[in-house]
């Protein structure tokens, strides 16, 4: 019950009469008034309490509730344990869910939400039989074998180093089979390229977010926002949540 009236309290959900009647019972309750305030910290400012600091504190005002100063003994209030106990569960999830979690699980929900790889410019004049391996590239890419479009482009690649192409789905085959590292350092080399430019810049930001490196993903989504270009507003929506989680550390 006690649990209770505290979740109602700090989510403002009592009555005016109950609020004034637990408010009234607080001045009167050191240990409820420092529960409620280290929740009340924590909350404003998303990192002030951790659960071992909460813990410490309720263990201090603990002993000093049911220790008086004369020493006189007095009976153990297991509500009071319990409502702590509470609590700490409380921040401990908090804690974990926006501080221990955080980065990792909204990078990948973004990288996820957003990903999808470029369709290929020649697809569409390319038969079934490959002829060469450029045929053999762009058959495996549209196919959406990744695997096998990357051995076929790092070939082309190897023999074409300068080929901006060859590279582009090179990188974005990397990425489409989770080697967010290795489409980093095969897009890189090609950022000032005047052809593919936004393309480039788009999958090298959504290779940097899914390897994690949100500070480098926010400078070529923070470019491509800056003029008009088809991923203009997908990229302004992942900087703004970004920069939101940048803010929040």
């Amino acid at each position: 019950m006690e649990h209770e009236r505290l979740k109602k309290y700090l989510a403002n959900e009592l009555s005016p009469e109950e609020r004034n009647a637990f408010e009234q019972e607080m001045e009167n309750d050191p240990f409820l008034q420092d529960a409620v305030e280290g929740l009340e910290a924590w909350q404003k400012d998303k990192q002030q309490w951790s659960a071992d600091a909460l813990e410490t504190k309720l263990q201090e005002q603990a002993h000093r509730i049911h220790t008086p100063p004369r020493g006189k003994m007095v009976l153990f209030n297991f509500v009071k344990l319990a409502l702590a106990a509470s609590i700490i569960g409380i921040i401990s999830l908090l804690t974990w869910r926006m501080l221990g979690n955080k980065t990792s699980v909204d990078t990948q929900e973004l990288f996820a939400a957003y990903y999808q790889p470029m369709t290929h410019p020649d697809a569409t004049v390319r038969g079934d039989h490959s002829k060469n391996e450029e045929d053999s590239a762009i058959q495996a890419y549209e196919k959406e074998n990744y695997f096998e479009a990357v051995n076929h482009y790092r070939k082309l690649t190897q023999n074409h180093p300068k080929n901006v192409r060859y590279q582009l789905f090179l990188g974005i085959s990397y990425l489409s089979t989770q080697q967010a590292k290795k489409a980093i350092e095969t897009l890189q080399p090609i950022i000032t390229s005047a052809e593919y430019q936004d393309d480039i810049h788009w999958y090298l930001a959504m290779a940097y977010l899914k390897n994690k490196e949100v500070t480098n993903a926010l400078v070529h989504f923070n470019h491509l926002t800056q003029t008009d270009n088809y991923y203009q507003q997908q990229a302004k929506e992942i900087a703004d949540k970004l920069d939101g989680k940048l803010a929040a550390n």
